[in-house]
């Protein structure tokens, strides 16, 4: 997006489809990032943290520490190598961070499709927090 003087309308039409679920960890960031910059915004956003205050039995503030690949190993019983560090700053786009993102996306995608399976609906009390 930042090789292009606009955005397409099928792109927002998609993003704000609340037909369709975007799943992320600690995605509050990202939100505001496409708001602000790209006055873009998304209709359906689920923040996996709660579940992961759910499923690794910690509170809110424990589980944005574990991150990502704490709940992957929990979830989906799978151990992910991801780039320990990968530096964001500037618009620069560079393999690691492309190795990065496509990482955490495939990961939150799998743990979405997982919850929706019905995987943890037999958790007491489980929700799956949405951002609106």
């Amino acid at each position: 997006m930042i090789h292009t003087s606009s955005i397409p309308q099928a792109l927002k039409n998609f993003l704000l489809n609340k037909s369709y679920s975007f799943v992320g960890f600690k995605v509050e960031e990202s939100l505001k990032m496409l708001e602000k910059d790209y006055n873009l915004s998304v209709g359906n956003a689920i923040d996996l943290t709660t579940l992961a205050t759910q499923v690794l039995g910690r509170d809110m503030e424990e589980s944005k520490k574990a991150g990502l690949e704490d709940l992957c190993e929990k979830v989906l019983r799978k151990k992910v190598a991801k780039p320990k560090k990968v530096e964001f700053i500037g618009r620069g786009i560079n393999i690691d961070k492309v190795h990065y993102a496509r990482v955490n996306a495939f990961i939150s995608f799998e743990i979405g499709r997982t919850f929706k399976s019905g995987f943890f609906r037999s958790l007491p009390g489980f929700l799956i927090r949405s951002i609106s």
